[in-house]
């Protein structure tokens, strides 16, 4: 059944309007459309429903509207159905009423982002930091992000995705670790609309999208001249640049992880790739990238193996990466397994960052971790002195070692150069020991 209200008091007009609305009992309109034409000027049926609408409203008494209970307003005959039942959606009434508040909604939003996209932008004009406060990793990054986008570091702006030059992967982590320690502030006023967004009465922002500039020094700014502060730095912190070498070098173990899933075609979840990078950044505490880039093909190439077997999937042989890797490291500890030293791959260039240590500390893929771990030792680790006995035993037994495995010259000229580059006896030493696994420094050879 339909309910009209009619607004015309001219009587053929009314009775049109009831005619073209008129339902029997079964939900149909007994009188077409084409009886009720031509209607003084009116010739056809989409002119009619139009002239019906202008003078009139009508309701469906067979839709009700789930949210308000009440009827949905109908336009057309078509629109009309011939047996009760209740709607899917709300009735065109409750939607209005929705679009209106939401509306209103999206206006208060707009307006509290400008005044915060307002107050951030005065903000990030007016934000200097000290560099001499600046912590030696975050240093460190700042140098070799300023060789990987020279010179939009110090002259303009730069994006996330500008930056992917400064490590072989998760790039990211790095320019957040420099957005955290306020030495690179964004600039709302340089980003694309839609970056910035009002969430729980907070300014956000999506990160790839965030247009960023090097935060001036308080006295000299952010140009070249400033930028000297930094390169001039002299880095102390040896834990803070040891822990940064490990999340390079994690990258850079993560970089060959990926590139060697994409050619076998396995896909790791986030969950996994999280275990696994733990999993590398703590073994390169002991081995190099070099030969953490072998543990990874081999664990790869098995699971590819595992992929092509009836009972497995892509997926699921994927998913036993985690576990083969720590089984293979396990493997090598207990002398149960070898790893090889791997050749830096031709599409797998070293970040700047790397390049940067490699300047610095002559530290590369090839560096063992204890090597790393001795260089960059905790004051109050750092290893003390062995006696003179316990030492000449110890050289004696390498020494035997090194010329079974005919590596005497080998060995000589890397203790020399470990002695040269400021490490003690004992931490040449455990240097030594990490770069030639096959020496044995416990027992005579």
């Amino acid at each position: 059944m339909i309910e009209l209200q009619i607004y015309s008091t001219v009587p053929e007009e009314i009775r049109l309007v009831e005619r073209y609305w008129a339902m029997n009992a079964e939900g149909k309109f007994p009188e077409p459309v084409a009886d009720l034409l031509p209607f003084h000027n009116i010739v056809n049926s989409t002119q009619l429903a139009a002239f019906v609408r202008n003078i009139s409203q009508a309701w469906d008494l067979n839709q009700t509207c789930p949210q308000c209970g009440g009827y949905e307003q109908v336009r057309s005959r078509s629109e009309a159905k011939k047996s009760p039942g209740e709607m899917r959606v709300p009735c065109t009434t409750c939607r209005e009423v929705a679009d209106e508040e939401k509306r209103e909604a999206d206006a208060r939003t707009k307006a509290a982002l400008e005044q915060r996209l307002a107050l951030a932008i005065e903000s990030a004009a007016a934000r200097t930091i000290d560099y001499s406060d600046l912590s030696d990793d975050v240093v460190l990054i700042l140098m070799a992000l300023e060789r990987a986008i020279n010179p939009r570091l110090t002259t303009g702006t730069f994006m996330r995705g500008d930056c992917r030059a400064l490590a072989p992967c998760y790039v990211g982590d790095f320019i957040t670790r420099l957005y955290k320690a306020r030495a690179i502030v964004d600039m709302p006023g340089k980003a694309r609309p839609g970056t910035y967004y009002v969430r729980d009465d907070q300014l956000w922002h999506t990160t790839e999208h965030a247009v960023y500039r090097l935060t001036p020094d308080s006295t000299l700014g952010s140009g070249e001249e400033a930028f000297e502060i930094i390169n001039s730095r002299t880095l102390q912190d040896n834990r803070a640049v040891r822990n940064l070498w490990f999340d390079y070098a994690a990258t850079d173990c993560m970089a060959y992880l990926f590139e060697q899933c994409h050619q076998h075609g396995l896909r790791t979840t986030d969950e996994d790739d999280v275990q696994m990078h733990s999993t590398l950044r703590a073994a390169l505490q002991t081995y190099s990238v070099s030969h953490l880039w072998s543990a990874i093909w081999k664990v790869v190439k098995d699971a590819a193996t595992l992929s092509t077997r009836s009972y497995y999937t892509s997926d699921t042989a994927a998913a036993t990466l985690p576990g083969k890797l720590r089984r293979l490291l396990e493997k090598v500890t207990s002398g149960e397994a070898t790893l090889r030293k791997w050749s830096r791959p031709e599409h797998q260039p070293a970040g700047t960052l790397g390049h940067l240590f490699n300047e610095l500390y002559g530290i590369d893929e090839d560096t063992p971790g204890t090597a790393v771990m001795s260089s960059f030792a905790d004051q109050e680790d750092a290893s003390p002195r062995l006696a003179t006995a316990e030492l000449a035993e110890l050289v004696r037994n390498i020494l035997k070692s090194a010329l079974a495995h005919d590596l005497a010259a080998e060995v000589m000229l890397y203790f020399a150069d470990a002695i040269r580059r400021g490490l003690d006896d004992a931490g040449a030493i455990n240097e030594l020991l990490g770069a030639f696994p096959e020496i044995d420094g416990s027992a005579s050879a």
